[in-house]
């Protein structure tokens, strides 16, 4: 495989795998109360427009991956053609591959599982309709507690230190060179799907799930000058009505804090735009 191609396939794989999931993980017994593991559902809305073709094989492209003309086109050097692996085999190559992603370390780390292209798939199916596929990213969960400091009677507001908890990670997602990943997220397709498949879904819908994630990220209500928790129990809720019936992958996003949750909103949007280019093209 070529240096190239690992580069891509990371950043695809990462990017998403990694902004999902993060939307996703801060969770504990703090937190409010629709924070139940929420496994995958077979029942969201998907639209079934205009199907992608699929190749069915592990090799993908006709044409090769990469060329180089030289002498005005008298000569054409190809590369060997790129061929992916089994899905069942395909955590090494991620692995192997991260370090080449971004300048930012930390990835390794976030790589530990097995199975990644699965739990990817996983997330992403439950972010299209709002939710959190805590399952995937049980391994993730921050050792660091939810902080709450208490500002009138039965009123908290969020500390601070729970926001500075996700800086690191926005980071890192927010240095992913979006139109890579989503020039071999193209490439890697066949991968998604045949996960995509053994969740019981059709695969000529999968692209429309992925658009589904980015935009409930993307749509994200600003996130207003202060934030007020109740807890009726034990679990924190919004005081406001409006962002405690977020659905629960957007009250993720809100409370990686105001600086985190922009910086999210506009990496996601931008991969929607650089994906929706290559898909057209």
């Amino acid at each position: 495989m070529t240096k190239k191609a690992l580069v891509l396939f990371v950043s695809v794989t990462v990017f998403i795998f990694v902004g999902l999931f993060y939307f996703s993980y801060f969770s504990s017994d703090n937190q409010t109360s629709e924070e139940k593991i929420e496994k995958f559902e077979r029942s969201i809305p998907i639209e079934t427009e205009a199907s992608v073709p699929v190749s069915d094989g592990r090799k993908v492209n006709e044409e090769p991956f990469f060329s180089r003309h030289e002498n005005k086109g008298e000569e054409v050097i190809n590369e060997p053609e790129f061929f992916l692996p089994i899905l069942d085999e395909s955590d090494p190559m991620v692995r192997q591959a991260s370090s080449s992603m971004t300048s930012r370390a930390g990835l390794a780390g976030l790589l530990s599982a097995d199975q990644l292209l699965r739990k990817f798939v996983a997330i992403t199916v439950n972010a299209a309709s709002g939710k959190v596929a805590r399952e995937a990213i049980s391994h993730l969960i921050p050792d660091q507690p939810f902080r709450a400091r208490e500002i009138g009677k039965d009123e908290f507001e969020i500390d601070y230190r729970s926001y500075d908890r996700f800086n690191n990670m926005v980071d890192l997602i927010y240095s992913i060179d979006s139109r890579r990943a989503a020039e071999f997220y193209f490439l890697v397709r066949p991968l998604l799907i045949e996960a995509f498949k053994e969740l019981g879904y059709p695969e000529d819908v999968y692209d429309k799930v992925v658009f589904k994630a980015i935009e409930k990220i993307s749509e994200t209500p600003d996130f207003a000058e202060r934030i007020i928790l109740t807890r009726p129990v034990v679990m924190y809720q919004y005081k406001d009505p409006g962002l405690e019936k977020l659905p629960p992958l957007q009250k993720q996003v809100m409370r990686t804090g105001p600086r985190n949750s922009q910086l999210l909103k506009e990496k996601a949007a931008e991969f929607g735009r650089e994906l929706k280019s290559v898909l057209d093209q």
